[in-house]
């Protein structure tokens, strides 16, 4: 009579992980996962790999010889389907041949579209980084922060837009470095 009690007990540590596995369908394999608060508001965007297309959301760059990271995530909506917000995160050293790194860029883009996304740069120290943590085993998380701003134009044309209302996000991602990016980690 012992075991039920066991399984029951086994069964309620699990259960608050089971929300946390995120159902992408075959065509997506989830590569990590951004959680946080967006003005208060919980938000979950997930790092994919797009098995259709061989496409990966998540990459590793070397940037003076050290590694950076680039992760594209689209959010993940509480009715578990993905959403049309992304969150474009970019990691890098913050300093050439330095040991740290800071957040250089944070891009949101919401329903206003790719012209107009809310954006948080490092160089208006307008980014935080926490916490940061490559393990061996390829597995990267890290806390950070922004301080959104909106900008209007295209790639490296923006103009800030005055009076626009900006957003702050605090939250962490978590996930794996895929097969393909581990060999630019050295």
């Amino acid at each position: 009579m012992k075991i039920i009690p066991a399984l029951l007990a086994a069964f309620l540590i699990l259960l608050p992980h089971a929300g946390a596995a995120q159902d992408v369908g075959d065509r997506y394999t989830v590569l990590g996962v951004i959680e946080g608060d967006l003005d208060g508001t919980p938000r979950r965007f997930l790092a994919l790999y797009d098995n259709e297309k061989s496409r990966s959301s998540f990459k590793v760059n070397r940037l003076a010889g050290q590694p950076s990271f680039a992760i594209i995530a689209r959010e993940f909506t509480a009715r578990g389907k993905l959403g049309r917000t992304t969150m474009v995160v970019t990691v890098e050293p913050s300093e050439i041949g330095a040991a740290g790194f800071h957040v250089a860029r944070v891009r949101l883009i919401d329903g206003e579209g790719h012209k107009k996304p809310l954006r948080a740069l490092a160089d208006l120290d307008q980014t935080r980084l926490s916490d940061f943590n490559l393990g061996g085993d390829a597995h990267l998380s890290f806390g950070f922060e922004a301080e959104f701003r909106r900008y209007e134009g295209s790639s490296r044309n923006w103009t800030l837009q005055e009076g626009a209302p900006g957003a702050h996000f605090a939250g962490r991602f978590t996930g794996e470095i895929p097969e393909g990016e581990r060999g630019r980690l050295e």
